[in-house]
């Protein structure tokens, strides 16, 4: 069976392409601006290090549907949450309340799937507050920032997430709106994420290259999603610099036209949930925006997500949920992100797949949903 969606994997050719282009200038933005770091926390943690003084002086506020682990980031920070609604977005009325604090020092703003525009808010807090820190977390919107010149105009820190999008064992960004601070990195220590990282690629290839028998296949597969999982929690919010293999991997990648491919793939999704025979159980989220995102969202009734989610799994596709809330996490959501995350599906569009791939994963949602409809007749 073939998938779609997962994880990218390591692959030997990645480091014999020759190479693209400097990886600043693939972004557009001046190395004087950027730091290429270990992941998107890494950025987090060095924004918050070099705004310390800044902070700890009052408090910041934050969308209250987020990634928990990036929050995990600011928890020496005191903070407090602004509701997002349905459509993710903040009323602009409800900001305005906050910004009356003087106490209020800095601003996180969140590109949801690389599908939110910002610059209403950015406008917003730097007329009523221009002395407020705006730094907007776009962990899933890397290459947004690659088609867009200019994108978050106004904020004073940009953060994203390159390895979210490429097949690199590790990698976040920071851009900061003027040039970037002086900052001496400690010494790198990924040697042994970037071995789990490679192997799991490597053993993943054999997997596709090769047959085996149900033991054997179940056995190395097994393998391969450890490695995977222990790579994965190897990640912290300690503030180090991206790997060099991950850079030589970037150089060699075409950023741009990944870009074009998964925005491409984006508005072909898009097109054909349009003819959607089942919108009393599911709806695109995105109705006025698209780009070359993380991923494509889906409103799927909560009594289905998790379901739909499951056949998706047995047919070889496999979707995120963006994100699953920890119990301690609920007295600080407001009653929209408690619905959305029950509810938000994320389909894959990345630069790995093509037309037919993603005309599957619609056939296949209309076939669980034209099962459940026959069923409740």
């Amino acid at each position: 069976m073939s998938y779609i969606g997962g994880s990218f994997e390591f692959n030997p050719d990645l480091i014999y392409a020759p190479e693209v282009e400097d990886v600043n200038d693939q972004i557009g933005i001046s190395k004087d601006k950027v730091y290429w770091t270990k992941s998107g926390r890494s950025s987090f943690a060095l924004a918050l290090k070099h705004w310390q003084k800044k902070l700890t002086n009052g408090w910041l506020l934050m969308p209250d549907y987020q990634c928990w682990d990036v929050l995990s980031v600011f928890e020496n920070i005191d903070k407090k949450f602004i509701a997002v609604n349905e459509d993710l977005k903040i009323e602009i009325s409800d900001l305005n309340k906050f910004l009356k604090d003087k106490n209020l020092h800095g601003v996180v703003l969140i590109d949801y799937f690389g599908l939110t525009d910002l610059e209403p808010y950015i406008e917003c807090i730097k007329s009523a507050r221009p002395d407020v820190l705006i730094i907007v977390d776009a962990v899933q919107a890397f290459l947004s920032i690659v088609l867009s010149e200019n994108l978050y105009k106004g904020a004073d820190a940009v953060i994203s997430s390159p390895r979210k999008f490429l097949p690199i064992p590790d990698g976040g960004l920071i851009v900061f709106k003027n040039k970037k601070p002086k900052y001496n990195f400690p010494k790198n220590n990924l040697d042994d994420q970037i071995s789990l990282y490679v192997s799991a690629g490597i053993l993943k290839d054999v997997i596709f290259k090769s047959s085996f028998d149900d033991a054997a296949f179940s056995c190395i597969e097994s393998t391969y999603l450890n490695l995977f999982d222990r790579h994965r929690k190897l990640f912290n919010n300690d503030i180090g610099q991206i790997s060099n293999l991950s850079l030589e991997i970037i150089k060699r990648t075409n950023l741009k036209s990944l870009a074009e491919k998964r925005l491409k793939n984006f508005k072909f999704i898009s097109d054909a949930f349009k003819d959607n025979k089942y919108e009393n159980f599911l709806t695109p989220l995105n109705k006025d925006f698209s780009g070359p995102g993380i991923i494509f969202p889906l409103r799927v009734n909560s009594k289905h997500r998790d379901p739909l989610r499951e056949y998706l799994k047995s047919k070889g596709i496999f979707c995120p949920v963006h994100w699953p809330i920890l119990q301690g996490q609920i007295p600080q959501l407001g009653k929209s992100s408690m619905l959305l995350s029950k509810e938000i599906l994320g389909l894959p569009i990345d630069q790995r797949y093509h037309e037919n791939d993603l005309m599957k994963i619609k056939k296949e949602i209309d076939k669980y949903f034209r099962r459940k409809s026959n069923e409740s007749l």
